[in-house]
């Protein structure tokens, strides 16, 4: 996270309009891991009962927000730094999605497949990225207040700044986690035949979606 200020604004000056929030969205980046059945990685979260193999997603989310500011008279007698008029001039969200899927030696086209499904789940929900970073943005952008100084500014962009984070990071997360979940439970981590993988993975998507709704 990089708060930048845009300038100190002349007194006589109008506060800028809020910009448009720039969202930066990288492609995802795969990466296969092939490992000893007899000695399973150690991995964050760990192998859970009847998995015999993984796919890890981790969404990433970074923010830059600007802001402008215009001093206010101080009055007479009061110490420390004189209040200070804020708003929010813009922000720019950077988004990536890193997967990892691990297999053990000499696994199954079923179960390589099972986990090709788990990716896909994944990139499913990275796809309604831009749209979720910016509505979470969109609740700060233009956002105007009172400081008490400089550095209380400072202080207050950048828990917006976690906010607009921690908020993009709950809104994907949550229903992919479910999806990943109702994934497994419908297909006993690879084991059914049925249903099949893009059976199992348009069948997780919408309960996901159903979950979300309540």
């Amino acid at each position: 996270m990089r708060i930048v200020l845009v300038t100190a604004v002349i007194v006589l000056l109008a506060l800028p309009a809020p910009a448009e929030v720039k969202v930066e969205k990288a492609e995802p980046t795969v990466e296969y891991k092939e490992f000893d059945p007899k000695k399973p990685p150690v991995l964050d979260p760990p192998f859970k009962p009847g998995e015999a193999a993984a796919c890890l997603y981790r969404f990433e989310v970074d923010a830059d927000v600007a802001f402008a500011t215009r001093p206010r008279r101080a009055v007479p007698g009061t110490k420390g730094e004189p209040p200070v008029d804020v708003v929010i001039s813009g922000l720019t969200v950077r988004l990536k999605l890193a997967i990892t899927i691990w297999l053990p030696t000499g696994a199954t086209d079923r179960l390589k497949e099972h986990e090709e499904g788990h990716r896909r789940l994944a990139e499913a929900y990275y796809a309604k990225a831009e749209a979720i970073a910016k509505a979470q943005a969109a609740k700060v952008d233009g956002k105007k207040f009172v400081a008490a100084g400089l550095e209380k500014a400072k202080a207050e962009i950048t828990a917006m700044n976690k906010t607009v984070c921690d908020g993009y990071l709950e809104a994907i997360n949550r229903p992919c986690d479910v999806a990943q979940k109702v994934f497994d439970e419908l297909t006993d981590h690879g084991v059914k035949k049925s249903p099949t993988t893009d059976e199992g993975v348009k069948l997780a998507l919408e309960a996901a979606e159903k979950s979300e709704k309540k």
